[in-house]
C-alpha cells in the first residue's frame, strides 16, 4: 500500500485523501461521543469539522480531476483504527480515546506534509493543502493540551 500523499497521479492521491479523511471524521465522531471532558470533546469536534469540510472540497476536486471518490473510509484500516477506538472506551477512558484520535490526526498531518512535497499536486491546490496542514498543526496543539488534561 501507498503511503498516503505519495501518489503517483492526481485522482489517485484525491482518492486516498478521501478516504483518510472520511475514516478520521467517523473516529473523531465516535470518539467525541464517548468523551466526557468537554474541553477534550470541543477539540475532537473541531477535528471532526475540520475533516467534514475537507471530504467536501475533495469530493469537489475529485468530479473535476476525473478522481473516483470512494463510498467509505479505508477498509482494514479503518476498522483497525475503530477497533482501537473501542478497546479505549471501553477499558482506559478519556486519555486513551485521546491517544487513538491524536495517533489518526498525526497520519494525517504526515500526508498532508508528504503531499506538498509530492511533485503530483498541481501548483494551483498548494494553497489548499497547505491551509489544511497549517490547520491541523494548530488544532493539534490542542489536542496535545486536552491529552496532557485527561491523562
Amino acid at each position: 500500500m501507498m503511503m498516503l500523499g505519495t501518489e503517483p497521479t492526481l485522482p489517485r492521491l484525491v482518492e486516498d485523501f478521501l478516504r483518510q479523511e472520511v475514516e478520521a471524521c467517523d473516529v473523531c465522531r465516535r470518539a467525541a461521543g464517548w468523551l466526557d471532558d468537554p474541553l477534550a470533546r470541543d477539540v475532537v469536534v473541531a477535528f471532526a469539522g475540520i475533516h467534514d469540510r475537507d471530504v467536501v472540497q475533495l469530493r469537489q476536486l475529485a468530479g473535476v480531476c476525473g478522481a473516483h471518490p470512494p463510498d467509505g473510509g479505508g477498509g482494514d484500516h479503518t476498522a483497525r483504527t475503530l477497533g482501537h477506538l473501542e478497546l479505549a472506551h471501553a477499558r482506559e477512558g478519556d486519555g486513551a480515546l485521546l491517544e487513538v484520535v491524536a495517533q489518526l490526526e498525526t497520519e494525517v498531518l504526515a500526508g498532508y506534509e508528504r503531499v506538498l512535497a509530492n511533485t503530483t499536486l498541481p501548483e494551483d491546490l498548494r494553497p489548499l493543502f497547505e491551509e489544511v496542514r497549517d490547520e491541523l498543526r494548530r488544532r493539534g496543539e490542542r489536542l496535545s493540551a486536552a491529552r496532557r488534561i485527561a491523562a
